[in-house]
C-alpha cells in the first residue's frame, strides 16, 4: 500500500473517531486533524476537490474551537448561572431556581450553554 493511501486511511479514521465524541473540543480538534490529514491527501494525491474542501474547513473548524476554548475560560461563572447544572445541584428546588436563571438570562446579551 502506497503511503499516500495510508495518509488517507488515517485522514478517514480520525473523521469516523470525531463521530464518536461527545464534547465539542474534542470533536474540534479531531476535526482539525482530519482537516490537516485530508488535505496532506488531496495534494499529494492530485485530487484537488478534497483539497479545496478541506482547506476551506480548517479554518471554520479552528475558529470554533479557540471559540470553544475562551469561552471554557473565560466563562464559567456565566454558564453556571445561565442554568447549567454541576455536580451536586440536582435537587428539584435548584433546578427551579436555574431554569428561571436562564430564561432571565435569554434576555441578556450573553451566551447561555
Amino acid at each position: 500500500m502506497l503511503w499516500v493511501n495510508c495518509i488517507g486511511f488515517l485522514a478517514a479514521l480520525s473523521v469516523l473517531a470525531s463521530f464518536c465524541m461527545t464534547t465539542m473540543v474534542p470533536l474540534r480538534t479531531l476535526a482539525l486533524t482530519s482537516n490537516v490529514l485530508f488535505s496532506l491527501y488531496g495534494l499529494v494525491g492530485h485530487i484537488y476537490p478534497v483539497l479545496v474542501l478541506h482547506v476551506i474547513l480548517m479554518p471554520i473548524n479552528l475558529t470554533k474551537l479557540i471559540e470553544l476554548r475562551s469561552h471554557a475560560l473565560g466563562h464559567r461563572n456565566r454558564r453556571t448561572h445561565c442554568g447549567v447544572v454541576t455536580r451536586g445541584e440536582h435537587d428539584i428546588g435548584r433546578l427551579k431556581q436555574m431554569k428561571q436563571e436562564n430564561e432571565k438570562c435569554r434576555g441578556q446579551d450573553t451566551a447561555c450553554y
